[in-house]
Protein backbone atom coordinates (compact mmCIF):
# COMPACT_ATOMS: atom_id res chain seq x y z
CA UNK A 1 0.00 0.00 0.00
CA UNK A 2 1.87 3.18 -1.07
CA UNK A 3 0.94 6.95 0.21
CA UNK A 4 -1.60 7.58 -2.80
CA UNK A 5 -3.74 4.77 -2.45
CA UNK A 6 -3.95 5.20 1.91
CA UNK A 7 -4.66 9.45 1.09
CA UNK A 8 -7.37 8.55 -1.55
CA UNK A 9 -8.99 6.05 0.83
CA UNK A 10 -8.75 8.66 3.46
CA UNK A 11 -10.21 11.48 1.10
CA UNK A 12 -13.07 8.68 0.06
CA UNK A 13 -14.12 8.11 4.00
CA UNK A 14 -13.87 11.95 4.89
CA UNK A 15 -16.53 12.61 1.77
CA UNK A 16 -18.28 9.73 3.14
CA UNK A 17 -18.44 10.97 7.09
CA UNK A 18 -19.25 14.39 5.91
CA UNK A 19 -22.23 13.26 3.46
CA UNK A 20 -23.48 11.34 6.65
CA UNK A 21 -23.30 14.75 8.63
CA UNK A 22 -24.73 16.70 6.21
CA UNK A 23 -27.74 14.26 5.59
CA UNK A 24 -28.17 14.34 9.29
CA UNK A 25 -28.40 18.25 9.49
CA UNK A 26 -30.37 18.21 6.59
CA UNK A 27 -33.03 16.10 7.81
CA UNK A 28 -33.20 18.05 11.73
CA UNK A 29 -33.69 21.33 9.79
CA UNK A 30 -36.59 19.62 7.66
CA UNK A 31 -38.03 18.00 11.04
CA UNK A 32 -37.74 21.73 12.83
CA UNK A 33 -39.11 23.25 10.05
CA UNK A 34 -42.51 20.72 9.29
CA UNK A 35 -43.01 20.92 13.63
CA UNK A 36 -43.09 24.91 13.42
CA UNK A 37 -45.57 24.84 10.21
CA UNK A 38 -47.45 22.28 11.98
CA UNK A 39 -47.47 24.46 15.56
CA UNK A 40 -48.38 27.48 13.52
CA UNK A 41 -50.99 25.38 11.29
CA UNK A 42 -52.28 24.33 15.17
CA UNK A 43 -52.22 27.89 16.34
CA UNK A 44 -54.59 29.42 13.18
CA UNK A 45 -56.40 26.71 13.51
CA UNK A 46 -57.23 27.56 17.21
CA UNK A 47 -57.37 31.45 16.17
CA UNK A 48 -60.87 30.52 14.05
CA UNK A 49 -62.03 28.04 16.38
CA UNK A 50 -61.64 30.13 19.76
CA UNK A 51 -62.17 34.15 18.05
CA UNK A 52 -63.58 34.12 14.65
CA UNK A 53 -66.40 31.70 14.85
CA UNK A 54 -67.86 32.94 17.76
CA UNK A 55 -67.26 36.36 16.50
CA UNK A 56 -69.20 35.43 13.57
CA UNK A 57 -71.72 34.20 15.62
CA UNK A 58 -72.30 37.49 17.25
CA UNK A 59 -72.97 38.81 13.95
CA UNK A 60 -75.04 36.56 12.22
CA UNK A 61 -78.81 38.08 13.19
CA UNK A 62 -77.32 41.40 13.28
CA UNK A 63 -78.01 43.09 9.77
CA UNK A 64 -75.44 46.03 9.06
CA UNK A 65 -76.41 48.32 6.04
CA UNK A 66 -73.99 51.08 5.00
CA UNK A 67 -74.91 54.14 3.31
CA UNK A 68 -73.81 58.06 2.85
CA UNK A 69 -75.69 61.07 4.18
CA UNK A 70 -75.22 64.07 1.87
CA UNK A 71 -74.40 67.16 4.18
CA UNK A 72 -76.47 70.02 3.24
CA UNK A 73 -75.43 72.53 0.95
CA UNK A 74 -77.98 75.69 1.23
CA UNK A 75 -77.29 78.09 4.19
CA UNK A 76 -81.08 77.77 5.36
CA UNK A 77 -81.06 73.82 5.45
CA UNK A 78 -77.89 74.29 7.49
CA UNK A 79 -79.85 76.26 9.93
CA UNK A 80 -82.35 74.16 10.45
CA UNK A 81 -80.36 71.44 11.47
CA UNK A 82 -79.02 73.32 13.63
CA UNK A 83 -81.82 74.53 15.38
CA UNK A 84 -82.60 71.26 17.64
CA UNK A 85 -78.45 71.65 18.82
CA UNK A 86 -79.19 75.02 19.98
CA UNK A 87 -81.90 74.46 22.23
CA UNK A 88 -79.72 72.04 23.63
CA UNK A 89 -76.60 74.58 23.94
CA UNK A 90 -74.25 72.86 21.68
CA UNK A 91 -72.23 75.22 20.20
CA UNK A 92 -69.62 72.89 19.25
CA UNK A 93 -71.96 71.10 17.20
CA UNK A 94 -73.68 74.23 15.76
CA UNK A 95 -70.80 75.85 14.42
CA UNK A 96 -69.98 72.67 12.44
CA UNK A 97 -73.45 72.19 11.15
CA UNK A 98 -73.76 75.91 10.11
CA UNK A 99 -69.79 76.18 8.47
CA UNK A 100 -68.99 72.76 7.87
CA UNK A 101 -67.98 72.02 4.23
CA UNK A 102 -70.28 70.28 1.93
CA UNK A 103 -69.56 66.65 1.92
CA UNK A 104 -70.80 62.98 2.00
CA UNK A 105 -70.48 61.06 5.22
CA UNK A 106 -70.29 57.82 5.58
CA UNK A 107 -73.17 55.83 7.68
CA UNK A 108 -72.95 52.50 9.07
CA UNK A 109 -75.99 50.93 11.00
CA UNK A 110 -77.80 48.06 12.43
CA UNK A 111 -80.83 47.94 10.74
CA UNK A 112 -82.34 45.43 12.59
CA UNK A 113 -81.42 42.48 15.00
CA UNK A 114 -80.57 44.47 17.96
CA UNK A 115 -77.58 46.59 18.82
CA UNK A 116 -73.92 45.80 17.57
CA UNK A 117 -72.44 43.45 20.19
CA UNK A 118 -69.30 45.32 20.98
CA UNK A 119 -69.14 44.24 24.57
CA UNK A 120 -69.28 40.31 23.46
CA UNK A 121 -66.58 41.02 21.16
CA UNK A 122 -64.46 42.33 23.01
CA UNK A 123 -65.28 39.64 25.62
CA UNK A 124 -64.72 36.76 23.34
CA UNK A 125 -61.70 38.37 21.91
CA UNK A 126 -60.26 39.02 25.58
CA UNK A 127 -61.10 35.68 27.12
CA UNK A 128 -58.91 33.79 23.86
CA UNK A 129 -56.20 36.37 23.57
CA UNK A 130 -53.36 34.47 22.90
CA UNK A 131 -54.72 33.35 19.71
CA UNK A 132 -55.84 36.81 18.41
CA UNK A 133 -53.82 38.32 15.93
CA UNK A 134 -52.84 42.01 15.81
CA UNK A 135 -55.12 43.59 13.84
CA UNK A 136 -58.03 42.12 15.60
CA UNK A 137 -56.63 43.43 18.95
CA UNK A 138 -55.86 46.93 17.44
CA UNK A 139 -59.37 46.89 15.88
CA UNK A 140 -61.12 46.44 19.26
CA UNK A 141 -58.89 48.72 21.05
CA UNK A 142 -59.75 51.57 18.63
CA UNK A 143 -63.66 50.61 18.22
CA UNK A 144 -63.46 50.92 22.31
CA UNK A 145 -61.73 55.01 22.25
CA UNK A 146 -64.36 55.58 19.77
CA UNK A 147 -67.02 54.38 21.33
CA UNK A 148 -66.25 56.90 24.41
CA UNK A 149 -65.55 59.47 22.00
CA UNK A 150 -68.97 59.11 20.26
CA UNK A 151 -69.97 58.73 23.96
CA UNK A 152 -68.68 61.82 24.99
CA UNK A 153 -70.32 63.63 21.84
CA UNK A 154 -73.97 62.23 21.42
CA UNK A 155 -75.28 61.09 24.71
CA UNK A 156 -79.06 62.20 25.90
CA UNK A 157 -80.25 63.20 29.17
CA UNK A 158 -80.16 59.49 30.38
CA UNK A 159 -76.26 58.77 29.25
CA UNK A 160 -77.54 56.34 26.29
CA UNK A 161 -76.52 56.49 23.03
CA UNK A 162 -79.13 57.15 20.38
CA UNK A 163 -79.73 54.81 17.75
CA UNK A 164 -77.98 51.94 16.47
CA UNK A 165 -75.15 53.98 14.59
CA UNK A 166 -71.75 52.16 14.30
CA UNK A 167 -69.06 54.24 14.69
CA UNK A 168 -65.96 53.93 11.63
CA UNK A 169 -63.73 51.89 13.42
CA UNK A 170 -66.57 49.65 14.64
CA UNK A 171 -67.74 48.91 10.97
CA UNK A 172 -64.02 48.32 10.17
CA UNK A 173 -63.76 45.83 13.21
CA UNK A 174 -67.21 44.23 11.44
CA UNK A 175 -65.63 44.48 7.82
CA UNK A 176 -62.29 42.33 9.30
CA UNK A 177 -64.24 39.76 11.75
CA UNK A 178 -66.02 38.85 8.03
CA UNK A 179 -63.48 38.91 5.90
CA UNK A 180 -60.61 37.16 8.41
CA UNK A 181 -63.60 34.68 9.04
CA UNK A 182 -64.89 33.66 5.79
CA UNK A 183 -60.67 33.81 4.74
CA UNK A 184 -60.13 31.20 7.44
CA UNK A 185 -62.87 28.84 6.54
CA UNK A 186 -62.13 28.85 2.94
CA UNK A 187 -58.46 28.14 3.99
CA UNK A 188 -59.90 25.12 6.54
CA UNK A 189 -62.87 23.57 4.80
CA UNK A 190 -63.26 24.44 1.06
Amino acid sequence: MNFLDSITSIGGLIGIVSAWIASLFWVYRAGINKERNSIKLKTIEKRFRYIYVPLRKLLMDKHITKCSAVLPSKLSDRFNRALPMISNFKIKSVFQILFGKYRTKPIVEVEFGGRFPFEEIKKVVSSSCEYADAEILSLVESADRSKYELRYESEDESGELEGNILTEEESELADYIYEEYYRLNKKYFC
